[in-house]
């Protein structure tokens, strides 16, 4: 959450002075303290908007930060957003800052620089990754996707798409391509980044989410993404067995 400076001594007294009469004073002076605070994410914020060529608001940040811990279900999933946002994962071009004898390139051979964003966005297998999920999704959802590292990598809704459930289709479908990428983040495994293989994470995590659903007694959204992405697949192939 982004912070609001005090201010000067006496704007400081002022609002001490409010709090100091009536009820609730302990509660008042930590909310005051608590929205004074500064936020703790302005760097990773400012690297983020350096990097997307972006300028985001505070509110928009704080409806990103907010959904990347609603963003699934799944505890696994939540870290590998929240990590993400935090620029948490080592980089070739970070690991050369800490030791020079290392190379910065790209682990996948591109001979590009690996920074962070080009690991999940920009190398050449990795975009080819993403375009295959635009492509699916689309066929999905029945319309003309157009991705953003915005919201693949941060979690922001796509614009001019009112329904919750296509957006909750996009997020889940993102999430599962980052933690593909992260599976093989340093050592390529063959056919890693292949359409068949991100749809077995993709479906794996969709069951993951109904099942969360049903054993908790949630709403039945996940069971609905379930028969959405069935249908559009189950015309596409016949090597995938989707249980009822």
């Amino acid at each position: 959450m982004s912070g609001s400076a005090i201010g000067s001594h006496k704007v400081l007294d002022e609002k001490l002075e409010a709090i100091a009469h009536g009820k609730g004073v302990v509660s008042k002076l930590y909310r005051l303290l608590r929205l004074s605070s500064p936020n703790c994410n302005t760097l990773t914020q400012s690297q983020w908007q350096q990097d997307l060529g972006i300028n985001l608001s505070s509110s928009d940040w704080d409806n990103l930060w907010r959904n990347s811990i609603n963003m699934s279900k799944c505890v696994r999933y939540r870290v590998i957003q929240m990590k993400i946002m935090h620029r948490a994962y080592l980089t070739p071009t970070r690991l050369k800052k800490m030791d020079q004898s290392l190379s910065a390139l790209c682990w996948h051979g591109c001979g590009e620089e690996g920074t962070l964003l080009h690991m999940l966005w920009h190398c050449p297998v990795i975009e080819s990754l993403w375009r295959e999920v635009a492509y699916i999704l689309s066929g999905i959802l029945k319309i003309d996707l157009q991705l953003s590292p915005v919201t693949c990598q941060l979690g922001a809704r796509v614009e001019n798409i009112k329904s919750n459930k296509h957006q909750r289709v996009i997020a889940l479908a993102c999430l599962s391509t980052k933690r593909l990428i992260l599976m093989n983040w340093k050592v390529r495994k063959p056919f890693c980044f292949s359409r068949d293989r991100w749809l077995e994470e993709f479906l794996f995590l969709l069951s993951m989410e109904k099942a969360t659903s049903i054993l908790r007694e949630l709403d039945k959204d996940t069971s609905d993404l379930w028969v959405s992405v069935r249908s559009f697949l189950s015309v596409q192939t016949h090597r995938y067995f989707f249980p009822v």
